[in-house]
């Protein structure tokens, strides 16, 4: 494990442990009619991000594609699934596979499915993800468990996320990694038809240091012809957020609670029809 010392190695497979026993956990029925496992309770019972799983359900009626970056246990893909969407996720933790395909397998969903166990980043390689579960992240300096490593596959999402003329809708939930992932999504940025994302866009990491890549993926996305929506659960609302405003958060000038976005081109009314 690195070299990590008896204490952190300890610390490593309690972790482990834990989240392995998530895979004998029962599952529960969704509202959405998909099963899911007990040991994500919130999701199982359609708690998890209502406002934004609202705004899920909504796009995928607009689109033929969904890519899950970041997929963690599956929520989202299996919300897309009994929508009957055709989905690809992504996800390079050990233990989130076990758990994802869990839970494809209990709900039959292969026909539609493909999972690429690997992270998504600017170029192809490998590696190191620290942490796992809820908060790995391929940025050493994410969050405080560095007991917990492992080596993962890296593609980008030009070289294996095929669009064609389908609409598509892309989440990503990468710890961090955002900006990353869209460098190495130019083509599909720039695709004739250009996909709706909805992204976690951290301000910090886990001690509370601020993201230096934050107002810069708002700018790449601005580059590309689109606008940013923040995704307010509070309020249950969208409200507009520019390059400008991710400025102003960095410098301090602006304050806000919202780290999910929907980004959409900046011709398009889909915020306003949701």
């Amino acid at each position: 494990m690195f070299g990590l010392n008896l204490k952190d190695r300890l610390r490593s497979l309690n972790r482990q442990r834990l989240y392995a026993r998530d895979l004998n956990k029962p599952c529960f029925s969704h509202p959405d009619g998909f099963i899911f496992s007990g040991g994500d309770k919130v999701m199982a019972k359609g708690a998890h991000e209502p406002f934004q799983s609202d705004l899920v359900r909504k796009i995928l009626k607009e689109v033929q594609l969904f890519a899950n970056i970041g997929a963690h246990h599956g929520y989202y893909s299996c919300l897309a699934l009994s929508l009957n969407t055709d989905t690809v996720a992504y996800e390079p933790e050990k233990t989130n596979i076990l758990i994802l395909e869990k839970h494809i397998n209990a709900n039959d969903f292969n026909n539609q499915f493909t999972l690429l166990p690997c992270a998504v980043g600017s170029q192809s390689g490998e590696l190191i993800l620290y942490g796992g579960g809820d908060t790995g992240s391929l940025l050493s300096n994410f969050n405080s468990i560095k007991y917990q490593q492992q080596t993962v596959a890296v593609v980008t999402l030009d070289d294996t996320l095929s669009l064609g003329e389908k609409k598509a809708l892309c989440l990503i939930d990468v710890e961090g990694f955002e900006h990353e992932v869209l460098k190495g999504a130019s083509r599909i940025l720039s695709n004739k038809i250009k996909p709706y994302w909805i992204m976690e866009v951290l301000r910090t990491n886990m001690q509370g240091d601020f993201n230096t890549e934050f107002e810069n993926v708002f700018g790449l996305m601005q580059s590309h012809g689109y606008c940013a929506w923040a995704i307010d659960e509070s309020a249950n609302q969208l409200v507009p957020f520019t390059s400008d405003a991710a400025l102003k958060v960095k410098n301090g000038e602006l304050k806000t609670n919202v780290s999910n976005f929907l980004f959409t081109e900046c011709d398009d009314d889909l915020a306003q029809r949701l």
